[in-house]
């Protein structure tokens, strides 16, 4: 997160699905019923603009909206006004009117987007993009800058097997391990499904973990289910650091130690 957005960004909203609110604007977070905006939300904004400017020096120097507008959602649906979904989305969020103005800047076109009575040039669109990937259980770094196009072949590969877990499966995931009906979480949002998946997650972890706790070393350590990840990398399933790797694995420890 950038420091502009660190200094107006809210954490505590999150928790209790509150809006964010920048340049005089609230941007409401999705909930698990908006699952036609939740698709909306992983076209427009989870797509990492480094993946192609890496490649094309011509996509590096676009700022993310032109990125948006120009090259990922023509490639969407070709033939249909790339504006309309952004418009669209950020409507549904913000709950005001949206616009957008094109300025011819010598050979440059520079967007500004107007919502409500503020307006946000292309810069500032990506600190729209930072709050809105914040507010629903995502991050910047884990889009960008942890971007790795080696590491992305191996991640898919380990996922392989989970290809088809969809939000529906989420969503009656979610409802089964709380013992709620649908209608009881269809309130609750992303940000908040995902944070109570991986606290539940943890906590029947720890419990298979001290099932067996007669049959284990006594250097074992006990990962406590109050004790989880507020945020984990992009590539952390398939990479270790090699510091806690060395840290865990016999190969070098001492006879003492093992």
């Amino acid at each position: 997160m950038n420091n502009e957005v660190k200094q107006i960004y809210r954490e505590g909203n999150d928790i209790f699905g509150l809006p964010q609110v920048y340049k005089g604007i609230k941007f409401h977070p999705l909930k698990i019923v908006d699952l036609e905006y939740i698709e909306k939300f992983h076209e427009l904004f989870t797509y990492p603009k480094i993946s192609m400017d890496q490649k094309d020096p011509t996509v590096f120097k676009m700022s993310y909206l032109k990125f948006l507008l120009t090259v990922i959602l023509p490639s969407i649906n070709p033939g249909v006004n790339p504006g309309i979904k952004l418009r669209d989305f950020l409507e549904f969020t913000t709950k005001e009117d949206v616009s957008f103005e094109n300025t011819e800047v010598g050979d440059n076109v520079l967007i500004t987007i107007y919502i409500g009575n503020s307006s946000f040039n292309e810069m500032e669109f990506s600190n729209i993009r930072e709050i809105i990937l914040e507010q629903n259980g995502s991050f910047i770094e884990y889009i960008e800058e942890e971007y790795n196009e080696q590491l992305e072949k191996d991640l898919k590969w380990v996922h392989r097997d989970s290809e088809n877990y969809t939000m529906k499966d989420q969503i009656f995931l979610f409802a089964s391990m709380y013992s709620k009906t649908i209608q009881e979480i269809a309130d609750c949002t992303l940000f908040q499904m995902k944070y109570a998946l991986e606290s539940m997650s943890s906590f029947l972890e720890f419990r298979m973990q001290t099932i067996p706790l007669t049959n284990v070393s006594e250097n074992y350590v006990v990962k406590s289910y109050i004790q989880h990840n507020d945020r984990k990398g992009r590539y952390d399933e398939v990479v270790e650091d090699k510091d806690e790797f060395i840290k865990k694995s016999p190969y070098f420890k001492s006879d003492n130690e093992k």
